[in-house]
């Protein structure tokens, strides 16, 4: 539950059913007062890459609600100010690892322009370095666990392979232990630096 006393056109949108709730941008902002940073950077990039929002309306609704002493103020505009412009990512794990590689220097961007692979298929990264032609692919949805998922992400990294990019794989057990994971990911990252840069 919230209290607020300023509650304005903009902070609210009515639902199908006639019930008024929080609007997109509002909601975000009043999560910030509870949620850890990685949570609020998770939600906000899940909220935009869904669409239900725009990076101006919650620009906006950090001009108009912002102070210091209104709780989660500090909070909104540091995850607002440490995204940037960048394209959302789709899950908390990609948020998750985005974030471990950006602590390491590793300028790794999500959601990385589509590529087209020699078969013809036109594919999107879940997080790049595209100057080091260098991936991540998170796979931690159910499907890539399956036999024919499992398959479908071989054939696509040996796609990736013949355009020279080195691709990652990170799976529900390597986030068991983020830490060493994001060191790995960081020394073969750098690894992968020296050998385009010879």
């Amino acid at each position: 539950m919230r209290q607020s006393t300023k509650v304005g056109s903009l902070d609210v949108r009515v639902l199908d059913n006639g019930m008024r709730v929080a609007s997109w941008s509002r909601l975000l902002f009043d999560l910030a007062a509870d949620l850890k940073p990685l949570n609020l950077a998770s939600v906000i990039d899940q909220v935009l890459q869904l669409g239900y929002c725009s990076v101006d309306e919650l620009g906006g609704v950090a001009r108009r609600l912002c102070h210091p002493s209104r709780r989660g103020s500090e909070s909104f505009m540091s995850a607002m100010s440490q995204r940037g412009d960048r394209q959302p990512v789709e899950s908390h794990p990609e948020i998750l690892v985005l974030h471990g590689l950006l602590a390491r220097g590793v300028p790794v961007e999500p959601q990385h322009r589509p590529l087209q692979l020699p078969n013809g298929t036109k594919i999107r990264i879940d997080l790049a370095v595209p100057a080091a032609r260098w991936a991540v692919e998170v796979d931690v949805h159910p499907r890539h666990n399956r036999p024919e998922g499992v398959a479908s992400d071989k054939r696509r990294i040996r796609q990736l392979h013949r355009i020279d990019w080195q691709i990652e794989s990170v799976t529900d057990e390597d986030l068991l232990n983020p830490e060493a994971l994001f060191d790995e990911l960081a020394t073969n990252y750098r690894k992968r630096v020296a050998v385009v840069a010879a």
